[in-house]
């Protein structure tokens, strides 16, 4: 059985790669606004 919180650690950094790569394998970061 999988622990689940390697299973949930797995999903975070998945969801966290996706939203801060654009394709390019350019690494984006945070708009920062005024």
């Amino acid at each position: 059985m999988t622990d689940p919180i390697f299973l949930w650690n797995e999903v975070a950094l998945e969801a966290n790669r996706i939203s801060h790569t654009n394709g390019k394998g350019e690494q984006t970061e945070p708009v920062l606004r005024d």
